[in-house]
């Protein structure tokens, strides 16, 4: 690479739906400098997610169906990043296809570590090929980085559209039907168990009748604990407390609408997107105390026990005075540790690191 030539980053991402690491990378895309870098998306054929920038598709099969695509995707995935300065793989499975493309192609890798479904085991015999381990929080490097010594925590970022204003939320509780009175709780989450959906529904049922909850997300029908196979009908039993939105794109709005916002997972979660933007948007947090959700709220907010019906009501009938405070302190430390632009700085540095340049 000359001195005066762009830094050349290709991405992998596989995912089939859009997810919180997905809506991270196109920010990223946007936000990096484009006159220093040049970065390019790779993402599977079939994906339905609208990445931004220059993307190439390519097949990435599931490899839980055969472990020996691995090595095929592998070789396809080597050809495509031949001319690469640095690659950034971000999920498990783009981790081992990178570290055989990386290895083919003797190129740098990065493993950008969001959560913890890479096998321990696995990291550990992969572990020579990538060059840094970048995990979300530090949950996530003592969990999943087989080499702390290579490990650099860097947060998502998020963007600051402002903290919301009265004209926003007397705006969105009209159009949302809200009394002055009432007290929404809102729940950004797909329809799936490890979210705490129906602990979040049966602590709405044991508050004051002033407090209704919202859950905005799309159903996910298949089975177990990262599953909600007929969660949908389970909640739609506790009447209009507990309305589901399905999935919305007018975010800014239901945050408007919002008393606080809350995150109720009984999975260990790497960071929890929704929680920063509403963090960012100046709404109090409520959530459980697991995997590297407390990072993102520090003493800005309320943790509680997963699991804790009673804990999670209790912390839903906050008076507004202290939403209001521990809004307030959550959105400045918001700005100081998650603006998307110094977040995109960092990650600037660490290619260059990685590149050698």
């Amino acid at each position: 690479m000359s001195s005066h030539a762009k830094l050349k980053v290709y991405i992998v991402d596989h995912a089939p739906v859009l997810g919180g690491v997905e809506v991270f990378v196109n920010d990223l895309v946007e936000a990096v400098d484009q006159n220093k870098f040049d970065l390019t998306i790779i993402t599977d054929s079939s994906t339905r997610v609208k990445f931004r920038g220059k993307v190439i598709k390519i097949d990435l099969p599931r490899l839980r169906d055969n472990w020996m695509q691995t090595i095929t995707a592998g070789i396809r995935l080597a050809k495509v990043i031949h001319d690469a300065d640095v690659v950034m793989t971000t999920t498990a499975r783009m981790h081992l296809v990178g570290a055989v493309a990386a290895s083919l192609a003797r190129k740098p890798l990065i493993w950008r570590l969001c959560d913890v479904t890479l096998p321990r085991r696995l990291a550990r015999l992969l572990s020579p090929i990538p060059k840094i381990f970048l995990p979300v929080t530090h949950f996530i490097a003592n969990t999943c980085s087989p080499d702390l010594k290579r490990t650099i925590v860097i947060p998502d970022g998020v963007r600051d559209e402002g903290a919301i204003t009265n004209e926003e939320r007397h705006e969105a509780r009209k159009h949302f039907g809200f009394d002055d009175d009432q007290v929404v709780a809102l729940m950004l989450a797909r329809l799936v168990r490890a979210k705490g959906c129906d602990i979040f529904a049966q602590a709405i049922m044991q508050c004051d009748d002033r407090v209704i909850g919202l859950i905005v997300g799309g159903d996910d029908e298949s089975e177990g604990l990262l599953g909600g196979r007929g969660l949908r009908v389970e909640l739609e039993k506790f009447g209009s407390r507990v309305r589901l939105l399905g999935h919305r794109d007018d975010v800014r709005r239901l945050f408007a609408a919002s008393d606080l916002y809350v995150n109720a997972s009984i999975f260990p979660e790497g960071m929890g997107r929704a929680l920063m933007e509403a963090q960012m948007a100046g709404l109090p947090l409520v959530a459980s105390n697991i995997g590297g959700i407390p990072e993102i709220i520090g003493d800005t907010g309320i943790l509680i026990a997963p699991n804790n019906v009673e804990a999670l009501a209790q912390a839903m009938m906050l008076d507004s005075s202290t939403r209001k405070s521990l809004g307030e302190a959550g959105r400045r430390r918001a700005l100081e540790n998650f603006q998307l632009a110094s977040v995109a700085r960092r990650f600037e540095k660490v290619w260059h690191e990685a590149a050698g340049v």
